[in-house]
């Protein structure tokens, strides 16, 4: 495992990635915690995972990527979410995920070792970051995909797109 003392790098790309990965996490799972509780047992065409346990991979993921970064718990697997304010509070825990994974962006590349399945484990941190981004990308997309299936078009995927976090942000138009 890394030294949790590793000095932290500024890279603004890095920087702006997770900081998206924050920013689009926390607007999909917010418009999650808005819907029905029977809208977050849709599904997608041809999948048994619903919107919720689908929420609950992502974060549940973003944890074991920032305990296996920052040497941290890894986090609890539980049941998916079955009501907004459950919904609400895995936002919260990905938020807390998400700000651990931001940490984790600006540290030196190294190999990280951690037990998967019982077995040993050796990784490069950028793998592991880049899994990170990509996971959650892949979900959000997932979820908006099961929720437009039955008609909800909660979930705006242009809206989460690095143009409009910069307009969020205010650091572009």
């Amino acid at each position: 495992m890394l030294d949790s003392m590793d000095p932290v790098l500024h890279d603004p790309i890095l920087d702006r990635l997770f900081r998206h990965l924050g920013w689009s996490d926390a607007r999909v799972l917010q418009a999650l915690a808005n819907l029905t509780d029977e809208q977050l047992t849709y599904t997608a065409a041809g999948s048994e995972w619903t919107v919720a346990a689908i929420a609950k991979h992502l974060v549940h993921a973003a944890g074991l990527y920032a305990s296996r970064l920052d040497g941290g718990t890894a986090p609890v697997v539980s049941p998916a979410p079955v009501t907004g304010a459950e919904m609400a509070a895995l936002a919260q825990q990905c938020a807390d995920f998400d700000a651990r994974l931001l940490v984790e962006a600006g540290k030196p590349e190294a190999i990280v070792e951690y037990v998967r399945e019982g077995k040993q484990v050796r990784r490069a941190r950028s793998a592991l970051l880049a899994q990170a981004l990509l996971h959650a990308s892949e979900h959000r997309a997932q979820i908006a995909s099961a929720l437009d299936a039955h008609g909800v078009r909660a979930i705006d995927l242009d809206a989460l797109s690095p143009w409009q976090f910069g307009i969020d942000e205010g650091l572009d138009a």
